[in-house]
């Protein structure tokens, strides 16, 4: 079975069904667990999302947050997706969540490596949700199909749950800390969100036979072990 796509035309049902859906999900993990984990994408696209969930009363303080990757730029810049996650979801009520940064003082994201691999791996697996963008590129997390170090990370094989990415070209900073595939798809539920005729053919292009090396969100479309839900605003 493939992924579930869903389509919208109207940005604020989109956004709302999209926090809908993860506020049961973790509500429903933190009763049958005690805990629940999610994973955040960064990016202006989820902004709305996580703007709307902020606000839901939820067992926070039994929550636990990270990022799917993270710019190696300082946390009160705004390129800093642990900026945008703070400025958006981390206050008021939901700041009680605990939140587990990708970004630490190291001089670059492979001296980081280690010691955040351990911090994620210490959240409570598989996750219960991970919410992922998905770029022009096909790229999701910081995991660009013209990385040369893209390899590893998309190595299904691979145990670690981090991995150092040099991603020429992009936005906000080219040095940037990803989770794996592997990580990635060590959840309960995956949710990709797209917004846009654009995203709409590379989706569809991805569902087509082909690397995933070319197009790194086919590692998530085309496994079958994780149910996915695509959301699209047209």
């Amino acid at each position: 079975m493939g992924p579930t796509f869903v389509s919208y035309y109207e940005a604020e049902r989109f956004y709302a069904h999209i926090a809908d859906d993860i506020a049961g999900r973790l509500k429903r993990a933190v009763n049958a667990r005690g805990v629940a984990s999610l994973v955040c994408a960064g990016g202006s696209t989820p902004g709305p999302v996580y703007a709307k969930l902020a606000t839901y009363p939820m067992p926070w303080a039994k929550i636990q947050i990270t990022l799917s990757d993270e710019r190696w730029v300082s946390t009160v810049d705004a390129d800093s997706n642990e900026f945008m996650l703070r400025r958006r979801l981390l206050k008021e009520a939901a700041a009680k969540a605990k939140f587990v940064p990708l970004k630490t003082r190291d001089e670059n994201p492979r001296a980081a490596q280690g010691k955040v691999d351990k911090a994620i791996a210490a959240m409570a697996q598989p996750f219960d949700v991970t919410l992922l963008g998905m770029g022009a590129d096909g790229h999701i997390a910081s995991l660009f199909p013209n990385s040369p170090d893209l390899g590893p990370a998309i190595n299904l094989k691979e145990k670690s749950r981090v991995c150092a990415i040099r991603a020429p070209g992009a936005a906000g900073s080219s040095a940037r800390l990803s989770l794996t595939l592997s990580a990635i798809l060590r959840s309960r539920l995956i949710i990709l969100i797209m917004k846009g005729e654009d995203k709409r053919l590379v989706y569809n292009k991805a569902l087509e036979p082909g690397s995933v090396a070319e197009l790194p969100v086919r590692g998530v479309l085309q496994q079958t072990a994780v149910p996915v839900f695509a959301y699209w605003l047209r």
